[in-house]
């Protein structure tokens, strides 16, 4: 197993071989096959699985110097010295077979065959697939993953007790499944959002009751007209989604929850320093009753552009804010995190103390998925190795084989890397 912790049970992917069922001519074909969530199947080209994009563990090029040999092979046996992707109709119409659940099929390795790194896949309905690997590593990698299937299902079991445990406690009925969690997802996002409103009744920047939209990387929440302003900043400044219309995730809607609302946000950091710009006649906070488009424009930019109405006193310079992201991130401190960035810090920046971690690969390391998302919607790099060589998505695979739940992890990282 720490062989093999960098390679994840849940996705792979990669080209490879496979011999025809055709009886009379047993031609190899190269195709990419994946294996996701326990399925498996194959395309005719990686270009073809529009669900994710190849992987670098299993480069099309990625052959060893015996395994050439083995194709000059395969190809002066067949026949049609023609390319395996033909252009005719009949080719074009087959796009995708789906093998089936890995976890019901068995798995063999063949010693004995004319090429090396040959394996089988033996479905439940005793349809045999031939299958032969790039080179070794490749050959061991699929080996893995696919006979290890049903110990991903046991390492998944503790998650859907977890939920079922969480259900009952919440007075859902005793019985269990796809429906039963779907509802309560349902529940859970009504109920939290109905605190937000509850939280959030007026604009943070303009004041104007009962605003629908927030930004999900600041944390405040916006009425329509501001929330345009901050589309115009632009999505590295200011990410907008609507409460009612966008279809937001509950890990969303609970960072939400954890920023505090807007009078805290406005109150301790965003506009801790507006009044002494009021003192002096400067800028002053804009009133949705008597503000023009371009006053509302220039506040709003100043704001979370600029960050010019956050404090600088010599308390808050005197503070080692990389620091502070850190300790914020060990404490599930959203609201400390954003103050750090507020405060210039770059939120990829490698702690030499910590072994040249960043905050994600510590979000990662104590499977903190709020954290982790959070720390996405703010930029956060998920391909940087820390001293170990190790980026946060292995460090996921890692504490994923030591029977840790970060499935939501995993997914987070693996749509921020594609």
């Amino acid at each position: 197993r720490e062989r093999f912790k960098h390679v994840s049970l849940d996705y792979y992917d990669g080209y490879l071989w496979k011999q025809s069922t055709n009886k009379y001519k047993k031609k190899w074909q190269k195709r990419w096959f994946v294996l996701m969530n326990g399925e498996l199947e194959y395309y005719r080209d990686a270009q073809l699985f529009t669900g994710k994009m190849p992987s670098l563990h299993a480069s099309e090029n990625s052959t060893s110097s015996n395994h050439d040999a083995d194709d000059l092979k395969r190809s002066l046996s067949e026949k049609k010295k023609t390319s395996i992707f033909g252009n005719s109709s009949k080719n074009k119409s087959v796009h995708k077979e789906h093998i089936g659940n890995a976890a019901l099929c068995k798995v063999k390795k063949v010693t004995e065959h004319d090429f090396k790194y040959v394996f089988e896949v033996i479905t439940p309905t005793r349809r045999t697939y031939a299958l032969q690997a790039q080179n070794e590593n490749e050959y061991d990698e699929w080996y893995y993953v696919l006979s290890n299937q049903c110990v991903r299902l046991l390492l998944r079991k503790n998650t859907v007790d977890r939920f079922r445990k969480q259900h009952e406690e919440r007075g859902g009925p005793a019985s269990f499944g796809i429906t039963d969690q779907r509802n309560w997802i349902k529940q859970e996002l009504e109920r939290l959002k109905r605190q937000i409103f509850e939280q959030n009744r007026f604009c943070a920047d303009c004041g104007v009751e009962s605003p629908e939209w927030c930004s999900i990387n600041i944390g405040v929440i916006l009425c329509v007209k501001c929330c345009g302003v901050h589309r115009g900043l632009g999505t590295h400044i200011s990410k907008c989604r609507s409460l009612k219309l966008d279809n937001l995730s509950l890990l969303s809607v609970k960072i939400l929850l954890h920023m505090g609302g807007n009078e805290k946000l406005n109150r301790n950091l965003l506009e801790s320093n507006l009044t002494a710009f009021e003192h002096e006649n400067v800028y002053k906070k804009i009133s949705h009753t008597n503000v023009s488009q371009t006053e509302r424009n220039n506040f709003i930019k100043n704001k979370y552009a600029f960050k010019m109405f956050v404090s600088h006193t010599p308390h808050t310079q005197n503070i080692d804010y990389r620091e502070s992201l850190w300790h914020a991130v060990c404490n599930n401190d959203f609201f400390g995190v954003l103050s750090a960035l507020c405060y210039g810090v770059d939120i990829n920046h490698q702690f030499e103390r910590h072994n040249h971690k960043t905050a994600m690969h510590q979000a990662v390391k104590l499977n903190l998925s709020e954290m982790v998302l959070f720390l996405v919607n703010n930029d956060a790099q998920p391909n940087i190795e820390d001293g170990n060589e190790k980026k946060p998505n292995e460090i996921a695979i890692e504490e994923s084989l030591n029977n840790v739940d970060n499935t939501e992890i995993q997914n987070i990282l693996k749509s921020a890397m594609y």
